[in-house]
């Protein structure tokens, strides 16, 4: 509701003669003085009435508020007219800057779709020259690889059969009886197989043995000499996280899939002169792959590394264990300090015959080897040692 000016309060004209205005307070005198006195807001309208009869009786004060009401109608003809014009300069400028804009757009769709096409027909014509290349050094190599594998497989044949013998008579030799104190090597009678010997190696691989390291050597203390030595199963050498990373790499590569698509983002890296003098475009799919597959092999290099460092060996004095090539653990237990054995296996363990070996000593020592071959062997041969060797000694004493 807008604000009443003083006029329309008294309910005149602005031209109104000054009897006119008294005429108009006695009227509105008589309509409101009854009602003034039992309603509050009635009595409100009625003291705002007596002020506006109090301005405008007043000739001065009458021309003093005339021209302040000519002045703010003046203000607010020029306040809605800027406003009017104000509003049509902000239309005008969005339909320019709209029509800019949707001539803008269509050049740049324009550019856009022009440096795609370029660059899809640039990839499909290299694409083409790297298939027809792949194929020609297919079928150059093809031949060489095939000869290749024909020689190896005989190599590995004749390698394999050769292992074989001499793991057999490495088993023989190391079924013979420990020796005990003061008996030398010619006393000793070789020991044959019986048949739950051979149930349980299940293949020349499980007796192949390797010799003693260069550690063990020096580790021997004076009139101590290593009874056994354990060995690691292949497992050890394998890290099934690594073999998936691995091969699903190496297929994502070389078969590229269709729902790797066409818009493959590319990132341009720098080449040597030889191969090309400008940077080469390669896809970041690619990258990505090579980079998981450098990582997988990395994991299967550490695996190997850690399976050929592990060494386990029972001497005549101590138990053995040394695992790391750059960051070494190395736990020596002495046959007087050993406790109990512990042996895990689980259904992959019981079938290829490996387990992990936990050797606790006193104190709270505790050696723990993952994936060592024929693990009841070995503990066989541990309670036999301590059989010779400690309670001989305790007798003595």
């Amino acid at each position: 509701m807008a604000k009443k000016n003083l006029y329309e309060l008294l309910e005149i004209l602005p031209e109104a003669t000054q009897d006119e205005i008294k005429a108009a307070m006695i009227r509105l005198g008589k309509k409101y003085a009854t009602q003034s006195q039992k309603n509050e807001t009635v009595r409100a309208h009625f003291n705002q009435i007596k002020e506006a009869y109090k301005i405008l009786s007043s000739p001065f004060r009458r021309a003093s508020y005339d021209d302040f009401l000519r002045q703010s109608i003046e203000e607010k003809k020029n306040s809605k007219e800027y406003q009017r014009r104000l509003k049509e300069k902000v239309i005008k400028g969005w339909q320019i800057g709209k029509q800019y804009a949707i001539k803008g757009g269509q050049i740049t769709k324009k550019t856009v779709l022009s440096v795609w096409q370029f660059s899809k027909r640039l990839a499909q014509k290299g694409w083409q020259f790297s298939k027809r290349l792949a194929q020609k050094g297919w079928q150059f190599g093809k031949p060489l690889a095939q000869k290749g594998w024909e020689v190896s497989k005989q190599q590995t044949h004749k390698g394999w059969q050769s292992g074989k013998q001499q793991a057999i008579k490495g088993w023989q030799m190391g079924q013979q009886p420990i020796l005990k104190k003061g008996q030398t090597d010619k006393q000793q009678t070789p020991k044959e197989l019986d048949a739950d010997e051979l149930k349980l190696i299940k293949g020349w691989k499980v007796v192949k043995q390797r010799p003693s390291s260069r550690y063990l050597r020096k580790t021997l203390l004076p009139g101590e000499k290593i009874l056994h030595q354990a060995q690691t199963h292949w497992f050890y050498y394998l890290d099934f996280g690594a073999v998936l990373l691995v091969i699903f790499s190496i297929y994502l590569l070389v078969f590229n899939p269709p729902f790797i698509g066409e818009s493959m983002p590319t990132v341009s890296l720098w080449v040597p002169k030889i191969i090309s003098k400008q940077r080469l475009e390669f896809p970041v799919w690619y990258l990505g792959l090579i980079a998981l597959l450098f990582v997988g092999l990395m994991m299967l290099w550490e695996a190997f590394v850690t399976g050929q460092t592990t060494q386990l060996a029972v001497t005549s004095k101590r138990i053995l264990f040394k695992c790391g090539l750059l960051n070494r653990t190395i736990i020596e237990v002495k046959l007087r300090r050993f406790e109990s054995i512990t042996i895990h296996q689980n259904i992959l363990g019981i079938i290829f015959c490996y387990g992990t070996i936990t050797i606790t000593g006193m104190g709270g020592v505790k050696i723990s080897v993952p994936n060592i071959l024929a693990p009841f062997r070995l503990r066989k041969i541990i309670w036999l040692v301590l059989e010779e060797y400690v309670e001989e000694e305790s007798f003595e004493e």
